[in-house]
């Protein structure tokens, strides 16, 4: 048996210096009580405490550095776009061109510095912060949808009974995705992005380990990655060069930052790729369910309910089309949310759906009136919906497209299909009134 003791006190060491040490003994004894053995562990506190002054004195180093140089690069780049608007020449404007891109990847590598400091001094998560992880998804696709080629469409799919929502920093988990994203994007000249992400509790986890693992994909039609610059992908500064493309190789921390991020969620990062075939990176994070998930199940195949119980919102008042069903498929989540209580508001049953395929399968299950869908989702948006409804015959139901963007573009493009009209956010209630009387026979 043994017991334990643990003591700061003061030694003299070789030089004859009186030092702060931190002593841990370990004493043994027999079934009599009988003490046995022992075992010393001595630390230089005095050691542990500088290492981490240097650690803290190199992080606000880097994040005061990048600081003072991000805003001046932030300037330089605003003025280029300014400057690109004027009258230029071909070769005046390939010159402004070359400063824009070169200011842009700069800034890149300034925020990737910030991101090291940060990881370096353990601060980039929060454990505590509570997140939606598929709005999380939903929302770093958005940013990267405007730097698509015309050739490339990107999809996401969230795995039925994956978990949703997760203690933890949604901005580190953003981070990871943007950075895959971003390189998709970057060495995808046609074809699809495609993000996937589900549950994977058969990752060698601990029986101790109680938090979901996580496994997200971002999965490209891109040049593919040789096998030789695969071994080195994740380490700082590799040379990123994927094969069959005509862009230079770029070398940059974003992969190795990714790989510490992940590393610091428990999880692990890597690669699937053949030259001409296109790139998958895998990743895995270890994240602990919020009570929201634990007590009541909100799964992907239940997401953005706002009761959380997997049932239909039953209406909270006798509006003028009481009775009326409808489905609302919308990946904003709070968007989503707002539009049922304004349903439920005007007498409407109302259901909702993650995407596209997820409002196909309810809508195959059960009958509605009304399909309210975004024309901006990742997985099969309002046209695709609308094209198989026709095809499988659901010629009764009034499909309304949702847009936050009153671009010409999506009303032209509403206008010559079977989407009856369509609804600019923020939506209101009399916004759905007036669409409702217009297209409803009630």
């Amino acid at each position: 048996l043994g017991m334990k003791h643990h003591v700061e006190t003061k030694v003299i060491n070789k030089r004859g210096e009186l030092i702060d040490v931190d002593l841990s003994v370990s004493v043994f004894k027999d079934e009599d009580g009988n003490i046995i053995g022992s075992i010393a562990v001595m630390h230089n506190v005095a050691n542990q405490q500088r290492e981490k002054f240097v650690d803290r004195t190199k992080g606000y180093f880097l994040s005061k550095i990048s600081d003072m140089v991000s805003e001046p690069m932030r300037t330089v780049i605003d003025f280029t776009q300014l400057l690109d608007k004027t009258k230029l020449d071909e070769d005046q404007k390939t010159r402004v061109n070359k400063i824009y891109e070169s200011g842009v990847r700069l800034r890149e590598i300034i925020d990737d510095i910030l991101d090291i400091s940060k990881i370096e001094a353990r601060d980039a998560f929060s454990e505590g912060e509570e997140f939606d992880l598929q709005s999380v998804i939903a929302a770093t696709i958005n940013m990267v949808k405007d730097k698509l080629k015309p050739s490339v469409d990107i999809f996401y799919h969230f795995k039925h009974d994956t978990p949703i929502h997760f203690l933890g920093d949604p901005t580190g988990i953003k981070h990871i995705i943007l950075n895959l994203l971003n390189n998709a994007v970057r060495y995808t000249e046609k074809g699809q992005i495609e993000v996937t992400v589900g549950s994977d509790n058969d990752d060698g986890q601990d029986k101790k380990d109680k938090r979901t693992i996580i496994r997200i994909s971002v999965k490209d039609t891109g040049s593919g990655i040789d096998a030789d610059r695969q071994k080195t992908l994740f380490d700082v500064l590799p040379e990123l060069s994927r094969t069959s493309s005509n862009k230079p190789g770029h070398k940059g921390l974003g992969l190795a930052i990714c790989r510490s991020f992940v590393e610091m969620y428990g999880g692990r990062i890597w690669v699937e790729s053949e030259p001409g075939q296109g790139s998958e990176f895998i990743f895995t994070l270890r994240l602990n369910q919020s009570t929201k998930d634990m007590s009541g199940g909100t799964l992907a195949q239940e997401q953005a309910q706002p009761d959380a119980t997997g049932t239909q919102e039953r209406p909270t008042g006798d509006g003028e089309f009481k009775g009326l069903k409808v489905i609302v498929a919308d990946d904003n989540v709070q968007d989503q949310r707002e539009i049922v209580k304004l349903l439920t508001g005007l007498g409407c049953m109302a259901d909702t759906a993650y995407d596209g395929q997820d409002a196909l399968d309810k809508i195959a299950e059960s009958v509605f009136n009304i399909l309210l869908i975004s024309t901006e989702l990742a997985v099969m948006n309002a046209f695709d919906v609308a094209d198989e409804l026709t095809r499988g015959g659901y010629k009764d139901m009034t499909i309304i497209g949702i847009s936050s963007k009153d671009n010409p573009q999506i009303r032209d493009k509403v206008a010559r299909s079977v989407i009856k009209d369509l609804i600019i956010k923020p939506i209101n209630i009399e916004k759905l009134k007036i669409i409702f009387r217009k297209h409803i026979k009630h």
